[in-house]
Parts: structure tokens; C-alpha cells; sequence
């Protein structure tokens, strides 16, 4: 379970952050697919963190940040 005010979101909007982060984390697996290389961890985390730059406003860049941390936690 991921701690959703480490990144400044709220309590209440807890499902919707969850859509959110698995919508990024399917684009991340999209892209290394797409880019011709393994689906690993890392290759998902270098997504992420290159996204997290990419990204206009504060509120998309931590849900990056929640992404991840799901990553870190769950993958293998």
C-alpha cells in the first residue's frame, strides 16, 4: 500500500490516484515494448524517471513519483 501524502495527494481521491498510476505504468510497458527491449524493472523505471522531467505540472509528476514507488515495491 502505497502512502499517498509522501507526495502530496490526498486521502480522498485514492481510487482515482490508482487509475491514474496504473495508466501510467501501462504507458511505461507500452513504450519499452515498443522501443524493442525487455519489460524488466529497470527498463520501466527509466521510463518513469524520464517521464517525470516531461511532465508540465506538479499533480502529473507525482503520480509519476507513486508509479515508481509501485514499481520498487511490487515488481520483480
Amino acid at each position: 500500500m502505497i502512502d499517498y501524502s509522501l507526495y502530496g495527494l490526498h486521502d480522498r481521491d485514492i481510487e482515482t490516484y490508482r487509475e491514474q498510476i496504473y495508466s501510467q505504468l501501462g504507458k511505461g510497458v507500452i513504450q519499452v515494448l515498443s522501443a524493442n527491449t525487455p519489460i524488466s524493472k529497470q527498463n520501466i523505471l527509466a521510463y518513469l524517471n524520464a517521464e517525470i522531467e516531461r511532465q508540465p505540472d506538479e499533480y502529473c509528476q507525482k503520480l509519476h513519483r507513486a508509479a515508481i514507488e509501485v514499481i520498487v515495491i511490487n515488481a520483480r
